[in-house]
């Protein structure tokens, strides 16, 4: 073979993973549009009240929410959840945080701690909050929809939630 024939079948071989690669990010993208409205009605709800139910909250129906300690490493996450996603808008970005070490470890401090909502097979929103402010770290369950009455303990201008039993 020549060196050209060689440097073909590198380039070819190359451009094929990154197809590959490419179509699996847009199979694990998530668009998280639920974000900024989720956010904002459950720091509302965490500063006006003493209790809430999650569904109240949440702008869409889930079947499951699961609350993800400090440190868990990004492939835990998805082991605890059974799903692989990502939230990266940009093929870049998630080459950046889901294959390099970058992306490892998105919990990597004790402030930090993630709630993951998901309706059959999907995941709807992925967001990570600041435990100093809203920590749901006591509640070690898996929680569902139609049992999702939460009490808000408040030490500060801490709101530590509850699972209301």
């Amino acid at each position: 073979m020549k060196k050209r024939d060689v440097l073909l079948v590198i380039l070819i071989v190359l451009f094929t993973t990154l197809l590959i690669d490419y179509f699996n990010f847009r199979l694990m993208k998530i668009d998280n549009k639920y974000y900024d409205e989720f956010k904002d009605r459950l720091y509302k709800v965490t500063q006006e009240k003493t209790s809430f139910n999650m569904k109240d909250v949440t702008p869409f129906q889930w079947d499951k929410m699961y609350i993800i300690s400090p440190y868990t490493s990004k492939s835990e996450i998805q082991e605890i959840v059974g799903i692989k996603w990502t939230t990266s808008n940009t093929y870049l970005g998630y080459l950046l945080y889901q294959k390099t070490i970058l992306g490892k470890y998105p919990l990597d401090d004790d402030i930090f701690h993630k709630l993951v909502f998901i309706k059959g097979e999907e995941v709807l929103l992925d967001i990570t909050l600041n435990r100093m402010e809203i920590d749901f770290t006591k509640v070690k369950d898996v929680v569902f929809y139609n049992k999702a009455e939460f009490v808000i303990k408040k030490e500060g201008d801490r709101c530590i939630i509850l699972k209301n039993r």
